[in-house]
């Protein structure tokens, strides 16, 4: 329902056989409520166009003492409904140390989810149960693991992952990694950055039936979330490796905007010298960085250092609409491959497309 339905709701519905309930706490102008009152509430008027309101409780709201906006508890609640997916276990009954030694014994190695359960401390038994409740709203704690990294934005959490691409922008960069891999001869895919972007999970769904293989090559914060994402999607994950000891591969890097351009151009910089002759690359960017009038005599620079490599093989501007949240801003494609053999810095061809 909207916002201004419920509205009307609390105010019509004062004096009656049934007042909507309460709110527990106020936030600035935000009221807060106990879901499961408001559910019940729901279930009793009739209201809603949910039937389902009082089962899906779980996947809005959160229990008192975990806000979903701080990193820990966010982190934290990814990684439990991930230790679901992959152990098949029911945390609820469990005390919070078997939780622990169940998280050690599935990532004895702390490469996704090991060291945001430890995170959790006094929390972590209202975690379980709630990753618990999470799951049985979304039928499965993959759907729910997913739904939740949906609502990362509403949350906050956007320091933790790259900025959110409409569905056509996934369409684009799936399909041309697709044949990308296709004509390289390999179906590894490769993120040399640490934004955590959903592009390398819809090419890695896309190209399951190939047995597509991803490699995180970093290990911050965002690869370890996109890391759970994958498994628990029961996707092939590869050890972090650099590209020099992979064989033929697709590597896709997602730069948002912001921060430091020159730091960012370094980045594809260092893909492009780094790929190899039966390797392919694929960057996709604010066209500010990649084809734009950069207006700044450094980046202009830098980005001329990264054309010299040879490694550019298609430069495509694309409309502005891609970014949900900057419907404005413009992105662009880059796609690095092989330096063509005994071709001089000016007769090697690239493709450009607007």
């Amino acid at each position: 329902m909207q916002r201004p339905v419920v509205s009307v709701w609390r105010t019509r519905s004062v004096g009656s056989d049934a007042p909507f309930p309460d709110p527990v706490r106020t936030s600035g102008a935000e009221p807060h409520f106990v879901a499961d009152e408001v559910s019940a509430w729901l279930a009793a008027t009739g209201r809603g166009n949910n039937p389902d309101a009082v089962a899906d409780t779980a996947a809005f709201a959160a229990p008192a003492g975990l806000d979903l906006r701080d990193r820990v508890v966010f982190a934290g609640l990814t990684s439990l409904l991930c230790l679901k997916a992959l152990s098949g276990r029911s945390l609820t009954a469990l005390a919070p140390r078997v939780v622990l030694q169940l998280a050690q014994q599935t990532d004895a190695g702390d490469a996704l989810l090991l060291t945001e359960v430890s995170a959790l401390t006094t929390r972590l038994d209202v975690a379980a149960e709630y990753a618990d409740l999470l799951a049985e709203a979304a039928y499965g704690p993959a759907a729910a693991l997913h739904r939740l990294h949906d609502q990362r934005f509403r949350l906050g959490q956007t320091d933790l992952v790259s900025v959110a691409l409409d569905g056509s922008a996934h369409a684009l960069v799936t399909g041309a990694a697709q044949a990308l891999a296709r004509g390289c001869g390999g179906a590894v895919y490769v993120d040399p950055t640490d934004t955590g972007s959903d592009l390398l999970l819809a090419v890695a769904r896309a190209d399951a039936s190939n047995q597509a293989e991803v490699v995180l090559q970093r290990d911050g914060a965002s690869s370890r979330g996109l890391r759970r994402r994958l498994l628990a999607d029961d996707l092939a994950v590869g050890v972090p490796r650099p590209l020099a000891e992979l064989g033929p591969a697709v590597a896709i890097a997602h730069l948002p905007g912001g921060g430091d351009r020159a730091a960012l151009l370094d980045e594809v910089d260092d893909l492009a010298v780094s790929l190899g002759d039966h390797q392919r690359g694929l960057v996709l960017a604010p066209a500010c960085l990649l084809t734009d009038d950069p207006r700044d005599r450094q980046l202009s620079q830098l980005r001329s250092q990264v054309l010299r490599t040879g490694k550019i093989r298609a430069i495509v501007r694309l409309p502005a609409g891609l970014v949900t949240s900057r419907p404005r801003e413009a992105l662009a494609v880059w796609v690095l491959g092989p330096e063509p053999d005994g071709l001089d810095v000016p007769s090697r061809p690239i493709a450009l497309a607007d």
